[in-house]
């Protein structure tokens, strides 16, 4: 929710400005120097800095290349084809294929559970555990793309797309132990995303990347 609000205050305000001080015509060649900002408040897939280049050496075709370290441990990098499927004066809308490789390691306190009349299990706050789980994962992406070009130089992506994961997840304890936390037992999500093997997984992407704009002259 917190990215899918970040993405529309950032682009309404960048497609209001580019109306009044949009390109006279988006460059046909440029190279692009760009972050992800939110990727920085993922909290669910795990907080990373990204710092990336597109390069558009034709009319229809670029190429980028994004890597990133985890806030917590671990790096990813991804390679994105994108093809321009249509061009108006400040903005471009495109189709892109990206493959994406990510290794991260993730730590969780937690407590075992214990009955309760009430509620049925309440955490135990004192049997207190803290465990790790290491995800190594392959990532296949189709998505649509929008690009905003603002005041001559700056740049604003926004993309969202579906994609196949292939993920191994390796946990310090086991299955078996987990099923006794309390935190991890009550909550669907987590359990789907943490539990320990190799799977085969569908995956949503949406997310947004600003950068500065290279480019030697404004031509069509």
């Amino acid at each position: 929710m917190q990215k899918t609000l970040l993405l529309f205050c950032l682009l309404s305000g960048f497609a209001a400005a580019a109306q009044r001080r949009g390109y006279s015509s988006i460059p046909a060649r440029y190279t692009i120097i760009f972050v992800e900002p939110a990727a920085a408040i993922d909290f669910f897939n795990g907080a990373s800095i990204r710092l990336g280049a597109e390069h558009k050496w034709c009319k229809k075709w670029s190429l980028s290349g994004t890597g990133g370290v985890y806030v917590e441990k671990g790096f990813m990098g991804k390679l994105e084809v994108k093809y321009l499927v249509r061009d108006n004066r400040s903005d471009r809308h495109s189709v892109s294929l990206e493959y994406e490789h990510k290794q991260h390691q993730h730590t969780t306190d937690d407590f075992y559970r214990k009955p309760d009349s009430r509620e049925g299990y309440l955490p135990d706050e004192s049997r207190p555990v803290s465990y790790s789980s290491d995800k190594h994962i392959n990532q296949l992406n189709a998505k649509y793309v929008y690009d905003q070009f603002w005041q001559r130089h700056w740049w604003l992506e926004a993309y969202a797309g579906l994609g196949i994961k292939f993920k191994t997840t390796t946990n310090s304890i086991s299955d078996a132990e987990q099923d006794n936390l309390y935190h991890f037992h009550e909550s669907v999500i987590r359990n789907f995303s943490f539990s320990g093997g190799t799977f085969v997984q569908p995956a949503v992407v949406i997310g947004i990347k600003f950068g500065f704009v290279f480019s030697k002259k404004q031509s069509a």
